[in-house]
């Protein structure tokens, strides 16, 4: 598995072999799809030079990876695995990037509260990747936990990677861009409704 492009394009991402098999519970998402995301997010016309990015249910941290290759400043990497999460460090000390990425190993679908911002030097994310496991309804609890953490600005834009057999409930805060079906997956671009 590799960075799609940017600064470190054709850089390995460590995936422990497992992780691409249909039991593991690390689900990377496939290197097309990061492609056409990044593309989407240069169409609506949102850089990701400077920007904090939040990679929830991170597994083997691509999409973060990919937003710092592009420009980004921070990245926080969430998962409740240690396995994602000792994938992630690896991958953060071959790119000589510890200054710009907070890991936690922790379960988001708990009552949560992380310092990850004061630690950044931050105020909010501006883009947040959540691709939760499939079918298993997390999403609209997880927004919820987010929301009431107060981690996002109104420009902020959250993408969601779900299964397309999932009819997403998102907070009335927030509305979608637009989506993108992909194989058996679904991508949705979310914004705050001003």
């Amino acid at each position: 598995m590799f960075i799609t492009g940017g600064y470190w394009k054709g850089q390995t991402i460590f995936c422990n072999n497992s992780a691409t098999h249909s039991t593991s519970p690390i689900r990377p998402t496939r290197t097309a799809h990061r492609q056409a995301i990044f593309n989407i997010l240069y169409s609506l016309n949102y850089p990701l030079k400077n920007k904090n990015i939040l990679d929830a249910y991170a597994g083997t941290g691509a999409m973060g990876f990919e937003a710092l290759s592009r420009g980004a400043l921070h990245c926080v990497f969430i998962d409740n695995s240690k396995e994602a999460i000792d994938l992630i460090h690896k991958t953060t000390q071959k790119l000589h990037i510890q200054d710009r990425v907070i890991t936690y190993n922790t379960d988001l679908t708990k009552p949560w509260k992380l310092p990850f911002l004061t630690g950044l030097n931050a105020t909010k994310i501006d883009v947040a990747f959540l691709d939760p496991p499939y079918t298993k309804n997390m999403v609209s609890h997880t927004l919820n936990l987010m929301l009431i953490n107060n981690i996002f600005h109104t420009h902020s834009i959250v993408i969601v990677e779900e299964s397309r057999k999932v009819k997403l409930t998102i907070p009335n805060e927030m509305t979608i861009l637009t989506k993108r079906v992909k194989g058996s997956s679904v991508f949705n671009f979310l914004s705050f409704t001003k």
